[in-house]
């Protein structure tokens, strides 16, 4: 979907800002005291497996989520929102597939793990629902977003993430 033609997105968005819909995307919610270990049954690597790469809340890490035998079912991003709490996001073209794999294991495995699994774009509590869009840019995304919260945004750099209260059009939008 685009407004104008691709080439004058591409130059708008790399001189200026743009606006996406990015709604089609699968969000996943994983939530509950072995949350970790089932983010790192259904991908790697692993959340911290070595030290190494710690992941802290507010990270965000390129994973794969893998099939039984090791196969790619897609290339999704984990947000840790908390030390209990990470947020999958999926490829559109793949959401159906991943969440039918992931909804596999909760009934097959996931007895053994003390978490909950909830997509966020069907949540059944209207205030659980999320929709994502994304302002994107080099000269000044930040600027306008920080214009619409009281919480400083200073912090979020590449793969960071944070659930803040925005204020548009004079409404309060949760998170």
């Amino acid at each position: 979907l685009f407004y104008t033609d691709p080439i004058r997105e591409h130059l708008n968005t790399r001189t200026g800002v743009s606006i996406f819909d990015e709604s089609h995307m699968g969000l996943i919610e994983i939530e509950g005291d072995d949350a970790a270990k089932f983010v790192d049954y259904l991908s790697s690597p692993n959340v911290d497996e070595d030290g190494i790469r710690p992941f802290n809340p507010g990270d965000v890490q390129y994973r794969f989520l893998l099939g039984d035998n090791g196969d790619v079912i897609d290339d999704i991003q984990v947000a840790k929102v908390a030390e209990d709490r990470f947020v999958l996001i999926v490829n559109a073209g793949n959401t159906d597939a991943a969440k039918a794999w992931i909804n596999e294991k909760v009934k097959g495995v996931l007895s053994g793990f003390d978490c909950s699994i909830t997509d966020l774009r069907d949540a059944k509590n209207e205030d659980d629902r999320r929709i994502i869009f994304a302002l994107q840019g080099t000269n000044g995304s930040q600027d306008i977003l920080q214009q619409l919260t009281d919480s400083d945004l200073e912090r979020l750099n590449y793969f960071k993430c944070a659930y803040v209260d925005l204020t548009i059009g004079g409404k309060k939008v949760k998170r």
